[in-house]
């Protein structure tokens, strides 16, 4: 029989013990020692205590005087051991006192469970509560919580008066009685957005409390017990303060716009006399002259494209300081666009004996894609800083190029020369707007001190930037990059009959053709030059003074080129284009503008211009844009 019961007894799949009525092991099951990782041996004759953990001994010692006293036979208690290996388990702990005949305690049966899991769990729910509670009166939004069926089971506000209606109006009620309909329907669909997808759900909405409109924020989450826990909160302050920054936006682009304005007026006003003044003088030079007349009239040449360099170092300095400078990418060659520049300082260079030349590293692309007419007003004014202060020796540009990734390249150009050169302690504030190395230079050479200022703008514009290595007497080195892409369709630009893939206008032949032109120019200074320029091209012209009088003439003759100023009275060019298109007139129209911002760019050729030249207009240009439109 004591061997069947020791089977059975070891084979329970239960934690059980079997103590004498001092408490003292008897017996121990296998389960029992693999839970608290003791052997058989080790346990034996010990009692609770062994294991026990100290904390709860006192609350384990009364329980076993009240049972052993008492008349019942089951009880209950939890408690914790502490394992062999140091942890704490949780236990629960069912015994049963067995006794003799006469009712005496004979000994202990007792059942160990392990509740370890459930006791953690527990814990971490009391936690997770108690973060709960915490972060419910910590928010200081208010938190609203409803049932399913949208009625609001609590709530919690710092202030009542945050409250649309009183506690004892809402508590109890539904979501349709409380909130006006439309704002009751909203919450309603976000709340089954919420069921559904068991997501949070975030929205806006206005709300007319306490005398004002006010802007809240909606988050509606499932709690675990599947009830909706809405959070509100209170953005009015933001909602103005963004209304305020889109108000202070607006007024921003305002002032730019009326900046860029005020900007295209006084490019016009500033280039309108200038090109009379370089326009008459240029006519001038072709004339038969003394010797001290030619002298004079070189002087007014020089003083007018001196004075034209100045305005335009202040105009370009007041766009990219308003920020009214937009990049115009378009293909070309980098190496013609820098032979181009070079040809301008040619016979400058010619006269002082100075070497001029260029070379272009292997690598760069034979099409780049960015903005040519930026790139060139910087390499204008390096290579025209370059010649200024170089008396003898040499001006050299070099190009090279790094791939960055696939087709996007960095440009590093360099322009140096055997000038002057810049002491050391001045090559900090050279890049700064209106600086220059010496003050004596202004009074030698001229200038603003904004050119290098403008170089540096430009580039950084461009994704790069300038710096210089100089020393005086020794010669300057000026290093500028910019970002550019290999435009790679060049099929694109030799398919173009406008734009010859090689930079250059082709010639098909050197004889002139007979023109029919028309010139509608308000301003009659400007508009004799225009003439004489042409008769001195070896064309003639018809004249209108204004848009109105272009139109009809343009209406009733057939010519074949316009030059038509922008900005006139009454009917202004962009008018007079638009009409004359409705009417179908094709007559190729070449804008002539005093602004060449390029939002006046782009609205010259949006309006449905060919091409445009800007004040002051020279011969050559003149030449070369007929040349351009009538010769393949």
């Amino acid at each position: 029989m004591s061997d069947i019961y020791k089977l059975f007894f070891d084979s329970l799949p239960g934690a059980v013990i079997i103590a004498d009525k001092d408490a003292r092991f008897i017996d121990i099951n296998p389960a029992f020692c693999n839970l608290l990782g003791y052997s058989y041996e080790e346990l034996l004759g010990k009692d609770y205590t062994f294991f026990t953990h100290p904390d709860d001994l006192a609350a384990s010692s009364r329980m076993t005087i009240a049972t052993a006293n008492s008349s019942g036979d089951k009880y209950f208690l939890e408690k914790r051991y502490i394992t062999k290996s140091a942890s704490i388990l949780y236990a629960k702990v069912n015994f049963r006192i067995v006794r003799d005949k006469e009712g005496h305690h004979k000994f202990y049966i007792t059942e160990v469970s392990d509740v370890s899991a459930e006791k953690a769990l527990e814990r971490k729910m009391q936690n997770t509560e108690a973060t709960f509670q915490a972060t419910f009166k910590a928010i200081p939004d208010l938190m609203f919580l409803s049932d399913a069926d949208g009625v609001y089971l609590d709530f919690k506000a710092e202030k009542k008066s945050e409250l649309l209606l009183p506690p004892e109006l809402f508590l109890g009620k539904n979501i349709r009685q409380v909130l006006p309909p439309d704002l009751a329907y909203r919450f309603v669909d976000f709340m089954q957005k919420a069921y559904e997808t068991n997501e949070l759900q975030v929205f806006e909405y206005e709300l007319f409390i306490n005398g004002a409109i006010n802007h809240y924020e909606g988050r509606i989450v499932v709690t675990e017990n599947q009830n909706i826990l809405t959070i509100v909160r209170n953005i009015t302050e933001r909602k103005l303060s963004e209304k305020a920054l889109i108000l202070a936006k607006e007024k921003s682009e305002l002032a730019n716009k009326a900046k860029s304005n005020f900007l295209s007026m006084m490019s016009h006003e500033i280039r309108t006399p200038l090109n009379g003044v370089i326009g008459a003088s240029s006519l001038l030079v072709d004339t038969k002259l003394s010797e001290e007349q030619n002298e004079l009239v070189a002087t007014m040449v020089s003083s007018g494209e001196s004075l034209l360099t100045i305005v335009n170092d202040i105009l370009d300095f007041s766009k990219i300081e308003s920020g009214n400078v937009v990049l115009d990418p378009e293909p070309f060659s980098l190496k013609d666009c820098i032979q181009d520049v070079l040809m301008i300082f040619i016979p400058k260079a010619i006269k002082k004996d100075l070497t001029i030349g260029h070379k272009i590293q292997e690598g760069i692309p034979e099409i780049i894609f960015c903005d040519k007419t930026r790139l060139r007003q910087i390499l204008i004014n390096l290579v025209g800083n370059a010649e200024k202060f170089t008396n003898q020796g040499f001006i050299q540009i070099e190009a090279n190029s790094k791939l960055q990734n696939e087709d996007e390249y960095k440009i590093e150009i360099t322009v140096q020369d055997s000038g002057i050169g810049i002491p050391i302690e001045n090559l900090d504030v050279i890049f700064e707007p209106f600086m220059q190395a010496d003050v004596s230079i202004s009074r030698r050479f001229g200038g603003t001190g904004l050119g290098l200022s403008i170089c540096r703008k430009i580039s950084q514009s461009m994704g790069g930037d300038i710096r210089v290595e100089s020393k005086q007497r020794e010669g300057s080195k000026f290093i500028f990059t910019f970002q550019c892409k290999e435009f790679k369709e060049k099929s694109l630009l030799s398919a173009n009959s406008d734009f010859p893939a090689s930079g250059k206008i082709v010639f098909k032949s050197s004889e002139k053709i007979s023109l029919k032109i028309l010139v509608v120019e308000d301003n009659i200074i400007n508009q004799t030059i225009m003439v004489r320029m042409l008769e001195r091209l070896g064309y003639s012209c018809d004249t209108a003074n204004d848009g109105f009088a272009g139109f009809n003439a343009a209406k009733n003759n057939d010519y074949d080129l316009i030059l038509m100023d922008i900005q006139m009275p009454g009917m202004d060019g962009f008018e007079t284009v638009r009409r004359l298109l409705d009417i179908g007139i094709h007559s190729k129209t070449i804008a002539v503008t005093a602004s060449a911002t390029l939002e006046i760019k782009d609205e010259v050729f949006r309006t449905g211009f060919h091409d445009m030249i800007t004040k002051p207009v020279r011969p050559a240009i003149l030449k070369e844009v007929i040349s351009k439109w009538f010769f393949l």
